[in-house]
């Protein structure tokens, strides 16, 4: 309505060396050398897809959960007498006694709360910036205009509000953590840059580090499952 084209960007990334082989920057031709790319520039609120990431790949691997524990969906605190999160894909009700695979396949808001409030935004804020490699998310910081905003709010890291958000490429490099058995490989766009008589000028070999246990990254991908097969993400298959 007010005469602005939408944008979209996406990162696609070889999960087994972690090589980017696929970029979109923006909708459109390029008309531009070295412009904007979103893909790799522009942050964006990643909302409830952090979870899997934030919350239940680190419980996972923590031993705060298994993928057959029992989990209490209802509010993990009150704010001003009312209760929060609400679950906004179940129309704000609670189900009590659930599971870990459901609360995953429904996007229950209330289950990553409780299990960052337990693991602490601390320690998950220390994992998603050392282990994981994200770099937006903001500790402490005050602005231009004086207001101090931070990540460590039980719904940046847990519901995915976060101050400047995430951006297609470092998510998706988490993401690929997953299928790589728990392997984080740095998503690159080059390997290397050598001269005409093979000199090698600049290396950019990914970083690698194993992050999550094999057990973990099989719990994960079997999570994740079922969110595509009947979940919020089923219309992706």
């Amino acid at each position: 309505d007010a005469g602005v084209a939408p944008q979209s960007a996406i990162s696609v990334v070889d999960n087994s060396t972690g090589y980017l082989v696929g970029v979109v920057g923006g909708i459109g031709k390029k008309e531009t050398a070295r412009g904007l790319n979103r893909a790799t520039q522009s942050t964006r609120q990643p909302g409830s897809s952090i979870k899997p990431i934030s919350i239940y790949s680190i419980a996972l691997e923590k031993g705060v959960i298994s993928f057959g524990s029992s989990v209490d969906d209802t509010p993990a605190l009150y704010k001003n007498g009312s209760p929060y999160p609400r679950n906004s894909n179940t129309t704000g009700t609670f189900s009590g006694r659930n599971t870990v695979v459901q609360a995953v396949k429904s996007s229950f808001n209330t289950i990553p709360m409780k299990l960052l409030i337990e693991m602490t935004p601390e320690y998950i804020y220390e994992f998603m910036t050392t282990k994981y490699h994200f770099s937006t998310l903001v500790y402490n910081e005050v602005t231009p205009t004086g207001r101090v905003v931070s990540d460590l709010g039980l719904s940046s890291l847990s519901l995915g509000g976060l101050t400047y958000g995430v951006t297609t490429r470092e998510m998706t490099q988490a993401y690929a953590t997953f299928p790589n058995n728990g392997t984080f490989r740095e998503a690159i766009s080059y390997q290397y840059i050598e001269t005409k008589d093979g000199e090698i000028l600049i290396s950019n070999m990914p970083e690698t580090e194993q992050i999550l246990s094999e057990e973990t990254a099989f719990s994960m991908n079997e999570l994740l499952k079922g969110v595509v097969s009947g979940g919020t993400g089923s219309k992706a298959s």
